[in-house]
C-alpha cells in the first residue's frame, strides 16, 4: 500500500467546518483527528493542530475516483473556512 496523499490548509475554527460538513450529511468525530468517511467509500484522516492548520490525507479512495477529483470537491467545501 502507497503512502496517503495529504495537503495542509490554514483554518481557524474546525467547529465551523464540522457544523457545516455535519449539513452535508458527513459526520466528522469529536477531537482534533481522526477520519471522515464520505460519498463512494472514500475516506480521508484529518489532523488539526488547534489553531490554524489542518492536515487531511487521502486514507482510501476506489479505484475508479481520481485523487484530483477528492481534492477538488474537498477544496470546495473549505473554502469558506481557510484563512
Amino acid at each position: 500500500m502507497s503512502e496517503p496523499e495529504c495537503k495542509t490548509y490554514p483554518l481557524s475554527d474546525l467547529d465551523k467546518l464540522r457544523q457545516a460538513l455535519k449539513e452535508q450529511n458527513i459526520n466528522v468525530p469529536p477531537g482534533n483527528s481522526g477520519e471522515i468517511e464520505g460519498p463512494a467509500g472514500v475516506r480521508i484522516s484529518f489532523d488539526y493542530d488547534g489553531s490554524a492548520k489542518l492536515t487531511l490525507c487521502i486514507v482510501h479512495k476506489p479505484m475508479w475516483v481520481p485523487a484530483s477529483a477528492v481534492w477538488s470537491a474537498l477544496e470546495a467545501s473549505l473554502k469558506p473556512y481557510v484563512a
